[in-house]
Order: C-alpha cells, then structure tokens, then sequence
C-alpha cells in the first residue's frame, strides 16, 4: 500500500503497459502500405486509421527496424540498408550495443517477437510520456492529484508532442528522459538519505543518456536550457548560508562526468560516423 500511495502513477503505467504490450497493440501507421495495395481496411486494425502523413514513421523507421531485425547477426552496428558506417547507432534503432542498456523502449525487439517488441516500444512512448509528466509535475511543487493528471495529459495530447510522436527523433522518449533526468538533478539541491542522492545520481546518468542518444540537438537545446533554469531556480531558493547548494552543484558535476564516462565509447566509435554525416545535407 506504501508503494501504491507514494507511486501511483507508475503503478497505473506499468499496469496499462503490461496490458498493452500483452495484447500486442501500437499506434503505427504502416497500415498505410496494404492501404496501397487493397481498398479493405488494414488487418488487425482497431480503431483510427493509417496516416500518410507519419511517414517518418511507417516509410524510414520501421521499415529500417524491421531490417535490423532481419540481419544475421540480428541488430548489428552496421547495416547498409540503414547508412554508412554505424548508422544505425544514430538513428535510434534496435542495436547489440551496450548503450541498449540505457534504453528500456527498445529491449522488447531483444526479449520477444518483433511485434511484440514494437509494442513495448509504443508502450514505452505513451506511458513512459504520462509518468514522467506526471512525477515531474510533482517534482516542481504541483501536489494536487488532479492538476498533476491533467498537466500530464495536456503535455502528451500537446500539438507539438503528437505532431512529432512517431517520427525517427523520439520526440516522446526524449522528453520523458529529460524530465526523468532534470527531476533526479532537482534532488541532488535536496536534503535527504544518501541512499535517494545514490539513486537520483544513477538516474541521472541512465535517464541522461537515453536523452543524449536520442540525439536531436534541435529538440534537445532548447530543453537543456530549460533545465539549467529550473535547477537555477531551486539553487536560488536555498537558503544563502547553508552548504546545500555548493554540495549540489558539486554532485551535479560529478553526474555530469559520469555520464560523458558512459557515452565515451560510443562517441570513439562514432566518429567517423560522424564525419560522414557532417558532409552531407539535409536530408541526406
């Protein structure tokens, strides 16, 4: 019951998760294919219909997904129908990489089927989404239960966040990874066990670096910056005599390092990746 009270929003995601990805549902569009080709409604379609629109969704992303998948070995680093180099690293596809750790939507094309795995992937997006809104409206001081429910909602169901809900970027993780990471960075300015400050330290890298690779810098600046405000505003309310804010910002700076730490063999790998993308145009 303690776990029920002080969690309830993720015990409510994790339940409609579960569910979710037991019934094998997603919100792809790929119907849009057999639409081409047949006048009948896609099969296995539930309710809505396909949208061309979310091409970047059913015409690039799954279908590279799907040719990971299809590889011998599966998920490879390399893949010449997705890009040169290891381009799927960048492209936020399912890879046998270690920093698949870091990103719990895609552990479902390694644990299961296909299609289950694309399920978890969808189930990730819009309940990982409403969590995140959820407990970091919490974090910043809202407490009442049915501002929280509804702020969350009204940040999923934003144009914005549905505009740019499936397309290849992760608009959907990407914002709940830096909500997750920004609420863990808030409690490092807190008193507390230093058991909650070990946690929120590992949260802040794990959720941090699921937000870097998700690796849209147009996405992401913007919500840095916003960041760096919120942690300016709580560092400002502390009282000026006492050591908390000094302490925080030290902490701060050892999880920061600790994150690059994490990334850096990636970014090893990568650079000539890297290279070959800087000399193309968009969107090449």
């Amino acid at each position: 019951m303690l776990v029920l009270r002080r969690w309830p929003w993720l015990i409510l995601a994790l339940v409609l998760s579960i569910v979710y990805i037991g019934l094998d549902l997603n919100g792809s569009s790929v119907g849009v294919w057999s639409a081409s080709e047949s006048a009948e409604p896609p099969k296995g379609l539930l309710v809505f219909k396909p949208r061309a629109i979310r091409s970047d969704e059913w015409c690039v992303w799954t279908p590279l997904a799907v040719s990971q998948a299809r590889q011998h070995p599966r998920f490879p680093a390399q893949n010449s129908n997705v890009g040169a180099g290891k381009a799927p690293l960048l492209l936020n596809l399912p890879v046998a990489y270690y920093t698949t750790f870091f990103r719990p939507q895609l552990w479902g094309f390694f644990l299961w089927r296909f299609e289950r795995g694309f399920s978890a992937l969808w189930a990730c997006k819009i309940f990982g989404l409403l969590f995140a809104s959820a407990w970091f409206l919490r974090r910043i001081g809202v407490r009442d239960p049915l501002m929280v429910g509804s702020g969350a909602l009204c940040i999923f169901f934003s144009a914005f966040v549905q505009w740019w809900f499936s397309s290849p970027t992760m608009l959907p993780e990407l914002v709940a990874t830096w909500m997750l990471l920004t609420g863990c960075c808030l409690t490092f300015f807190e008193r507390g066990e230093i058991w909650q400050t070990l946690a929120a330290v590992f949260g802040f890298v794990y959720f941090g670096a699921n937000f870097v690779l998700c690796l849209y810098p147009s996405f992401q600046l913007p919500l840095i910056v916003l960041s760096i405000g919120i942690c300016a505003g709580k560092l400002i309310e502390l009282p000026s005599e006492g050591r908390r804010g000094r302490t925080g910002l030290l902490i701060t700076a050892l999880a920061l390092c600790a994150l690059l730490v994490s990334l850096l063999p990636l970014w090893f790998d990568l650079r000539s990746t890297l290279a070959t993308v800087a000399a193309t145009h968009y969107p090449g």
